[in-house]
């Protein structure tokens, strides 16, 4: 369970696996996040919420806020919430994506950060990562894109698990 230390000697530990509920409520969050940009903000509070699993967290007020509050996510200090979402994004990608040196790829694009052509080119399987870019693209991916593929995460995901197993 990986402990996330935050300021002020605020800690957060989060849970590496999640259920195949919480796993749709996240899919579903993001999808709806992705149709409307303003649903982003609450896809962000589901990814972290799901993945919290113990903190020792304060208010702007300096009040504890227990994890059992059920709106914990939404009371705890904003710069907290933006250093523990890419974490749980990440957990998230690698809890959805078997293979870990894709899950950082996929986590790396899903929180925004640019990935370069040697990092693709790092991966065990280059070619099939490409291909299902173009997949997810229709055929419109170069490496310049990749700090916009947000969008594209989760068709990615599946069809990169397709492409492996030979049926996408």
């Amino acid at each position: 369970m990986p402990r996330i230390e935050l300021r002020d000697g605020q800690w957060a530990d989060l849970r590496e696996r999640i259920t195949h509920g919480v796993d749709k409520d996240i899919k579903r969050s993001r999808t709806k996040s992705l149709n409307e940009p303003e649903e982003a903000f609450d896809w962000t509070t589901v990814i972290t919420r799901a993945f919290v699993r113990d903190w020792n967290v304060k208010d702007p007020d300096g009040n504890p806020i227990p994890i059992t509050d059920p709106d914990a996510i939404e009371r705890a200090p904003d710069d907290i919430i933006d250093q523990l979402y890419p974490e749980a994004a990440q957990l998230w990608v690698g809890a959805t994506t078997p293979n870990e040196q894709y899950a950082r790829i996929i986590g790396r694009l899903i929180i925004g950060q640019s990935v370069s052509e040697s990092d693709i080119e790092a991966l065990p399987d280059p070619e099939t990562f490409r291909d299902a870019l173009l997949l997810s693209t229709q055929g419109r991916w170069s490496p310049t894109d990749l700090d916009e593929t947000d969008a594209l995460l989760l068709s990615l995901v599946g069809k990169i698990r397709n492409a492996k197993r030979g049926t996408g």
